[in-house]
């Protein structure tokens, strides 16, 4: 379950997204809405990439602000066309991902060469 309390998300003094209290239940939702309405600056805070007052819960166990690292372990945001160093390989990128997210590489390896 994913928990905003009180969350507020300033860009300079302009108030963007003001979420008082609202819990995301498991599963897979879709997130729908304007150009602007705030689709991708809630999926960065989520992430930890944007600051914003107020707190992210992960399953009642993680507070994004006050266990940052562990929330971040659980969480993955990536952009709809990341732009990669060219001198980066798919496995690369493979090995990278299972040393931040503390993943199993030997797992990884074995999907990724079938």
């Amino acid at each position: 379950m994913l928990q905003f309390e009180n969350v507020q998300k300033y860009y300079g003094s302009f108030l963007a997204m003001n979420i008082g209290a609202l819990s995301i239940d498991k599963g897979v939702w879709w997130l729908q809405g304007e150009n602007g309405s705030g689709k991708t600056t809630v999926l960065k805070m989520i992430a930890g990439l944007h600051p914003f007052s107020g707190n992210i819960l992960l399953d009642n166990l993680y507070n994004l602000k006050k266990q940052r690292q562990q929330f971040i372990r659980r969480v993955n945001y990536a952009e709809a066309e990341p732009l990669y160093p060219p001198f980066l390989t798919a496995k690369d990128l493979v090995e990278l991902y299972c040393y931040t997210k503390e993943g199993n590489i030997k797992e990884a390896i074995v999907y990724y060469n079938n």
